[in-house]
């Protein structure tokens, strides 16, 4: 049996031109793509073909580097799968969930999940793969043929296969379908998070999704009620009465010592308590099991006492750290961020990126981990922006960004973006 790679639309036509290849999809736009030898040209044209690029002809390739580089450039251009191939044809094909997945080298020696689940495929494009394995920690689609079904359904019963079940277990487990304790990721959590926060490729970030646009909002109730303010008006002590989302600043830059202070009543740890074995922190939010796996991060343009650049606070010190990140994702992030407040070439003073530790909600939460995650961090941008407030500081959440993951924005190649991920960023100033 072979692994191999393809791309994941099998819609698109790719040919060689050379030292190029010449990817076209299905409306027949044209996309060049050199690769700078003609030997790569021709094993990278494979992906489009069957049973595609085998894993192992990748590996022993003379230009294996620049085939990796072309194979990328590929993936982010159409997609990439993977596929399971037998003397009797094609008996599996793993589809990503998201732009994070990649399959695991092999390897892996444990017995497949016990909740893996084998069923019939409900969408018209079946064809010759026609059953679906599904498992809880899966962040792709596994696609069998009748026969890897057959195959599959005996090893979750405990059967031994011989060779072709043994590289279709090993497949499944390079998935991710291997027993053990949960993974921090559900399956739905991916899908989610890789729709509300693609990769970072450079485009402008349009908050409009372009298949709603021309479409009349819903009716409302409150649309038909009359406009004036309650009689008396809010309190001057009424911190939530006057609470509003700001998107113009003042010209003179807040200080260091009003972020700090704003960061301090509300992201530091104010004490850690236990329990018997329980052990929790607390902060000036609200947050499931008190672990304290939502962070702050500053990202500076204009504050005075704070050099332009990316700072983290520290929680338990309670204290901006300075970190070395990349000037054009920095910019390229306020840019969008004051696309985004409808300010094009006026960004703001600074902004506050809010992250989260799936695997330490996940330590206790299990799969909840990413559902309490956005309501941690809902809690704690509420009360940053009220603490604020109090401190002259206007603000306004944005709903993205135009950089979507610490990796691109840190100097720092071992992030890993599937632990700690990007969920909220607050642009801010002093108030007018």
């Amino acid at each position: 049996m072979t692994v191999s790679l393809c791309l994941g639309d099998p819609a698109v036509r790719l040919t060689v031109d050379g030292a190029a290849l010449l990817l076209v999809s299905p409306d027949g736009a044209q996309r060049r793509i050199d690769t700078a030898a003609a030997g790569v040209a021709a094993s990278a044209v494979r992906l489009a073909g069957s049973p595609g690029l085998p894993e192992d002809d990748v590996l022993r390739s003379r230009d294996a580097a620049r085939l990796f580089q072309v194979i990328e450039r590929l993936r982010a251009a159409a997609g990439l799968a993977w596929e399971l191939w037998g003397s009797g044809g094609r008996i599996a094909r793993v589809e990503p969930a998201g732009p994070l997945f990649e399959l695991a080298p092999p390897g892996d020696d444990r017995a497949l999940d016990p909740f893996c689940l084998l069923r019939a495929r409900t969408d018209p494009d079946g064809g010759a793969l026609p059953m679906l394995l599904e498992a809880p920690d899966l962040g792709c689609r596994v696609l069998l043929s009748p026969e890897g079904a057959a195959l599959a359904a005996g090893l979750l019963a405990g059967a031994d296969g011989g060779a072709d079940a043994a590289a279709l277990r090993s497949l499944l487990l390079r998935c991710g379908a291997g027993a053990g304790p949960r993974h921090f990721w559900s399956f739905a959590d991916r899908i989610m998070h890789a729709a509300s926060r693609p990769p970072d490729d450079g485009r402008p970030v349009d908050p409009v999704q372009p298949d709603r646009r021309g479409q009349p909002p819903p009716a409302l109730p409150w649309q038909a009620a009359a406009t004036t303010a309650p009689a008396g008006g809010p309190a001057p002590d009424d911190l939530l009465a006057r609470r509003r989302s700001l998107r113009d600043f003042a010209p003179e830059p807040p200080t260091r010592a009003a972020v700090e202070a704003m960061l301090s009543r509300v992201l530091a740890c104010r004490s850690v308590r236990s329990l018997g074995a329980a052990r929790w922190v607390e902060r000036g939010f609200p947050s499931a099991g008190g672990l304290g796996e939502i962070a702050g991060y500053v990202v500076s343009r204009d504050v005075e006492g704070l050099d332009p650049g990316t700072w983290r606070h520290d929680p338990l010190a309670d204290r901006l750290g300075r970190l070395d990140d990349r000037i054009d994702a920095r910019l390229r992030l306020l840019d969008t961020a004051a696309a985004l407040l409808q300010r094009p070439g006026r960004p703001p003073p600074a902004l506050l990126l809010l992250t989260a530790r799936i695997d330490v909600l996940a330590s206790k939460y299990g799969d909840l981990a990413y559902r309490l995650a956005l309501l941690n961090a809902g809690a704690a941008l509420t009360a940053l922006q009220l603490a604020g407030d109090e401190l002259g500081l206007g603000s306004c959440a944005l709903g993205t960004a135009g950089v979507r993951r610490l990796s691109t924005l840190l100097c720092a190649p071992e992030h890993d973006d599937e632990t700690e991920i990007m969920l909220a960023e607050i642009a801010f100033g002093v108030r007018r």
